[in-house]
């Protein structure tokens, strides 16, 4: 298990590399004009609306799961409240993300 300066350090890591992802994104998007939804006039790559709502929402759905199996042992862990709310949440999200 991780101390709380090496968890410090990830964090404060994962902080500046979305900042340079946004900063990146900024620039391409400044270069290049981005087609979107029914303006897009067949430009660019055309992605089923079903489709791209399932890749943008399936992370929701996935990485609740992995933490409901790999709990990283951490003292939140051993309630069984927070396992009713993981459960609701992943229902949740598995009527979000493929029924709906």
């Amino acid at each position: 298990m991780a101390d709380f300066a090496s968890e410090q350090r990830i964090h404060t890591a994962v902080c500046y590399g979305m900042m340079a992802c946004g900063v990146a994104s900024l620039i391409a998007l400044i270069i290049t004009v981005a087609p979107y939804g029914r303006y897009s006039q067949g430009k660019g790559i055309l992605v089923n609306a079903k489709l791209g709502w399932i890749i943008m929402e399936i992370p929701n759905l996935l990485i609740p799961i992995a933490f409901y199996f790999y709990p990283c042992g951490l003292k939140v862990s051993q309630n069984p409240i927070n396992y009713l709310l993981l459960g609701m949440y992943i229902l949740h999200y598995i009527h979000r993300t493929l029924i709906f």
